[in-house]
């Protein structure tokens, strides 16, 4: 994780106070203002790849704006089109797309996603911590962020699927303290969770112990025994398929992702039974599985996001 020096932070600080110039200034574009719900006439400058300043209009009249003053190497018209905070798939798997990280950056980022939380399960289980290690590292230095979550299941049912490797908390121990890694993937042995067994209870405290994020995978689990899993640790869960169990989710405080890919459409669902809720910060969005012929012609996250508002849900709150 990127953390800014002393030096890094005293930059920007002058490039915001205009002692130094911005690396890119972008201006004449209507901002999409996620804090606040609101869209106005804005300019932004960039130094060093961090937003070091926002000019808002003064009563939201464009024509008052100026940014004459503004000293950047490189400036960029917006035209009055909106700009958007990059897009963040909450969960995917790299795998299901056919391409390499880099070639899933060179595919999404143009249609606005910026970040992705990877789960590279597929290739852990037939390659183990070596499958891992490569996803790491095949993703280092792209013009996207993408973060890995440790596989929390390899084999997902063991005893029943020939794997290449069997993760146990010493090996989820192991990766955890790699870089980019921020905690457990999707948690798909709820049965064994709620139940206390040795395998999960102690992959679960390895994570917890590292103050990790522990990823949900909980289809159709409710009452105690979604009271009981949520105690347990995980926080989250993609695989919501009706808008009653997405109602009852986020009420008990664990985050839904909201889920659109290519074999599972769950927004109709979950959209109409929850776009009431006054704003939930415990909904998100992600793809969990996109193939390539459908992010070529359809999209990926900006292809959720206009799913989303097509089921009704308010274009900004969608963003």
């Amino acid at each position: 994780m990127r953390r800014l020096s002393l030096q890094q932070r005293m930059e920007l600080v002058e490039a915001a106070m205009g002692k130094r110039p911005f690396d890119l200034a972008i201006t004449n574009v209507q901002l999409v203002n996620v804090f606040t719900g609101e869209i106005y006439p804005a300019a932004v400058g960039v130094y060093n790849g961090y937003i070091a300043h926002v000019e808002a209009a003064p009563d939201g009249d464009g024509s008052k704006l100026s940014t004459a003053d503004w000293q950047a190497e490189r400036q960029l018209d917006g035209q009055g089109q909106y700009l958007i905070p990059g897009l963040i798939d909450m969960h995917v798997h790299i795998e299901s797309s056919m391409m390499t990280p880099a070639n899933f950056a060179k595919a999404v980022v143009r249609h606005g996603t910026t970040t992705a939380v990877t789960d590279p399960h597929e290739i852990g289980n037939v390659l183990g911590k070596e499958g891992v290690s490569y996803m790491l590292q095949a993703s280092e230095g792209l013009p996207m962020n993408q973060y890995i979550l440790v596989p929390s299941c390899v084999p997902s049912v063991p005893g029943f699927e020939t794997a290449g490797a069997a993760f146990l908390a010493e090996d989820v121990a192991e990766m955890l303290e790699w870089d980019r890694v921020l905690g457990l993937a999707e948690v798909m042995d709820f049965p064994g969770v709620i139940n206390s067994s040795e395998r999960m209870s102690t992959i679960l405290e390895e994570t917890i112990s590292r103050r990790g994020f522990v990823q949900a995978h909980a289809p159709a689990l409710s009452g105690r025994g979604l009271s009981a899993y949520l105690c347990a640790g995980p926080t989250n869960d993609h695989e919501v398929n009706l808008g009653e169990e997405a109602r009852e989710k986020l009420r008990m405080g664990m985050a839904v992702d909201a889920r659109e890919s290519s074999i599972t459409q769950n927004l109709a669902a979950i959209i109409p039974a929850v776009k009431d809720f006054a704003f939930p910060p415990n909904l998100d969005l992600c793809t969990d599985d996109r193939e390539p012929d459908d992010i070529l012609h359809e999209g990926h996250m900006n292809h959720v996001v206009r799913r989303a508002i097509a089921e009704g849900l308010h274009p900004v709150y969608a963003i």
